[in-house]
């Protein structure tokens, strides 16, 4: 029971279902989804579209997708849909461009978008809705218009020198060389008619149509190694989701190249420690928790990419031998003061939604661009932003 004298956010109860996004808009619009007979994945892909039109800074059908679902059966699956860097960039290129680091703000930090055929996928596989049924509420918002949220009015304008660095940018994203105010009106018709595209002919569209020409030929203006076939062969793929016990409950991730295990590895070192001696707001339980998590992010800046080129498996990272030996090295007195554990601090936010439908499906689901407005690189044609 939360103490009614100081602010807070009470429980939401439902007896029948549930939505929760960072909109007002998708929430809304994923509900009448629920409500007209369509399922969790139903909801979820289409509150993720409407969300590419309210909150473009922050997701789009150029960004990436992770999906964990939870079916009625009980059977917990996950779909990962984040794109692979292009098939040209290999070690003697990156030496030979004298290149130690890919900075997020280059052209060489995006990978191809693997949202479009994660959410085809899940909706073939999973869904009731037609890929157009799914799209219709955005494409919709997109040619009419939405007004300009608060926050992301806040978020937009300060994204304006990078917008301007773009011609594609400044044309879909800015008006007159400004981001828009709160209340203010934007539609997207370019992003409009891409939408259209793909509900009438799918993710080959997008990854050996036209508008995957649009995106390479983009791409190659700016000097990235993307090229037509690294567009063609991205395909979503089915994964076994890991997982750990914890405070009596079973916690679920995707595996690597997501970023999940980290909260496991964490999870895994606590439960090392008499968590139960001390209260959830203590001092010493939340040194416990933040020191976990510096040593659960050491090791994925070390050791989490894409698996087959990771030198220490998922299973090796959540075994209870090496969380005895992370939860040995912590000093229940001391801060770990490591340069390297101080310079690992997690990044703290995504665009996330979630859907549990009457039938007691369940759907956890991130679609994301990374940073605001990703790359900063839009087609012009498309009005597709891209990832980084």
């Amino acid at each position: 029971m939360r103490d009614f004298h100081f602010p807070g956010r009470s429980p939401v109860i439902s007896g029948n279902a549930m939505v929760a996004t960072s909109g007002s808009l998708a929430s809304v619009v994923a509900i009448d989804v629920l409500k007209n007979g369509g399922n969790a994945v139903d909801a979820a892909i289409t509150a993720a579209a409407v969300l590419s039109i309210t909150e473009p800074h922050m997701t789009g059908i150029g960004g990436d997708c992770f999906a964990l679902i939870s079916l009625a059966d009980g059977r917990i699956i996950g779909l990962n849909g984040s794109g692979r860097a292009s098939a040209n960039a290999d070690k003697s290129w990156l030496e030979s461009e004298n290149l130690p680091e890919i900075h997020p703000d280059s052209v060489h930090a995006l990978t191809v978008p693997g949202a479009v055929d994660a959410w085809a996928t899940l909706l073939d596989t999973y869904g009731t809705f037609t890929l157009a049924e799914a799209l219709a509420p955005a494409i919709a918002l997109a040619r009419d218009g939405v007004p300009t949220g608060q926050r992301t009015a806040f978020d937009w304008h300060l994204q304006v020198s990078r917008l301007s660095g773009n011609s594609g940018s400044r044309q879909h994203f800015l008006l007159n060389g400004r981001a828009p105010r709160m209340g203010e009106v934007m539609s997207f018709p370019a992003l409009a008619t891409s939408l259209e595209k793909i509900a009438s002919a799918g993710p080959e569209v997008f990854y050996r149509g036209e508008l995957a020409d649009d995106m390479v030929r983009t791409l190659k203006e700016h000097g990235s190694l993307l090229d037509h076939n690294d567009f063609a062969v991205t395909k979503a793929s089915w994964c076994e989701p890991l997982k750990t016990g914890f405070a009596g409950r079973d916690i679920y991730e995707l595996p690597p190249n997501g970023q999940g295990i980290t909260t496991l590895i964490s999870l895994n070192i606590l439960k090392q420690f008499d968590l139960e001696r001390h209260k959830p707001h203590s001092a010493q339980r939340w040194h416990f928790e933040i020191e976990a998590m510096k040593q659960a992010t050491l090791l994925q800046h070390r050791h989490i990419a894409d698996p087959k080129y990771m030198n220490m498996t998922a299973e090796e990272l959540l075994s209870d031998e090496l969380a005895r030996q992370l939860a040995m090295s912590i000093n229940p007195d001391a801060a770990n003061n490591n340069p390297e554990a101080q310079h690992a601090r997690p990044g703290s936010d995504t665009v996330y939604l979630c859907v549990v439908d009457h039938q007691g499906m369940a759907v956890s689901f991130i679609n994301s661009i990374y940073q605001s407005f990703g790359s900063a690189i839009t087609t012009s044609e498309s009005g597709i932003c891209l990832q980084n």
